[in-house]
């Protein structure tokens, strides 16, 4: 009974990051995605979100010297876009 229930929880935890991760929510329809790559994608997704509030954060301290902080935007832009 306990097992059923710690089986329950996690299914219903990646049902939840299925539908959150754009990726995953896309690919959704074409084929049953396994519990890997719901993973998979869910750390590709944060690491794209890390990476991009890090560099806005970095952005806004550098407007203040100069223009560099937009640099830093359109490498986000180019390096981590989302299909």
């Amino acid at each position: 009974m306990i097992e059923k229930r710690r089986r329950d929880r996690i299914n219903n935890s990646l049902n939840e990051l299925r539908r959150l991760v754009p990726a995953a929510f896309e690919k959704q329809g074409s084929a049953k995605l396994e519990k890997a790559e719901i993973l998979q994608m869910t750390v590709d997704h944060l690491t794209m979100l890390h990476a991009k509030g890090k560099c806005q954060t970095e952005r806004q301290t550098d407007t203040s010297h100069g223009s560099k902080g937009l640099t830093n935007q359109q490498h986000v832009n180019d390096e981590f876009i989302v299909s």
